[in-house]
């Protein structure tokens, strides 16, 4: 049995979608796992719980499965260990999830019974709501650039609405695509100072929108700053590597992407 105990209005956060993800599927896969090994296919539960705690949204994945040997529990967030059998191991390693946790700005840890179960708990840190932006943010406005028009292209419509908020907070004005296709559409018909672009888009991605504008419309292609979760794959590393195309990491904090957004602005 799994049983869901979520919080009401949990607060959104700025992190890639996808690597959270895998972190949350392993930890239950691994919950999984345990559960099954100590009641069978059919007896156990796992509870997935998430709440506020301080600054911080805290994700829990509580099984009453075999538990974590006291011997273990401050090795498995090391590299290649492992307390499975060779070949029943699959999926995304407890280090690499605290690597993406760690990268988010999260922390990642686990407490356990032998014998009775084990919790791994994953804190992340939450975006503050609009109205505490002028507060929080480093960067005062008397140092921005004047109104600039920029185009936000992001198939994650969180992403892109809290961009949108951002960067109108600070005078600029947006606009939106949802994918590379209106992107390409919208750069035809109008003029930006700034596109920031997102580079995993399904259908057209932010690789491709950039060099169909290097053939069509080279100056807006070097408006271009892109966005990305994904600098350590081979095929976006030798592309940022190639082109020295400007970019900004996610998840990113406010300051930095005023930052880098005036940097990179004509």
């Amino acid at each position: 049995e799994i049983k869901k105990e979520f919080a009401p209005e949990l607060p959104r956060i700025m992190a890639d979608p996808q690597q959270l993800k895998d972190v949350f599927s392993h930890a239950i896969d691994n919950a999984i796992f345990a559960v099954r090994e100590k009641n069978g296919p059919s007896g156990g539960s796992i509870v997935v719980r998430a709440g506020v705690r301080g600054q911080r949204i805290l994700v829990q994945i509580i099984d009453n499965g075999t538990g974590i040997k006291k011997s273990d529990i401050n090795n498995i967030f090391d590299p290649f260990f492992t307390t499975k059998e060779v070949g029943a191991g699959h999926g995304l390693g407890l280090s690499t999830a605290y690597g993406i946790v760690k990268d988010h700005g999260g922390e990642i840890s686990a407490s356990s019974v032998d014998g009775e179960g084990a919790t791994i708990s994953i804190e992340l840190p939450y975006q503050p709501g609009t109205a505490a932006l002028r507060e929080r943010v480093v960067i005062s406005k008397n140092r921005l650039e004047p109104k600039k028009n920029i185009l936000v292209v992001d198939d994650e419509n969180f992403i892109s609405e809290l961009c949108c908020t951002i960067l109108e907070e600070f005078g600029h004005q947006v606009e939106v695509a949802q994918n590379g296709r209106i992107a390409l559409d919208k750069i035809a018909k109008n003029r930006y100072d700034l596109i920031l672009l997102d580079v995993k888009m399904p259908d057209i991605t932010g690789i491709e929108v950039y060099q169909e504008l290097m053939k069509s419309d080279p100056e807006q292609a070097r408006r271009i700053l892109f966005s990305t979760g994904d600098t350590v794959s081979d095929d976006t590393h030798g592309f940022f590597e190639k082109t020295g195309a400007p970019y900004i990491c996610k998840p990113f904090k406010v300051a930095q992407l005023m930052e880098t957004v005036n940097r990179h602005i004509n």
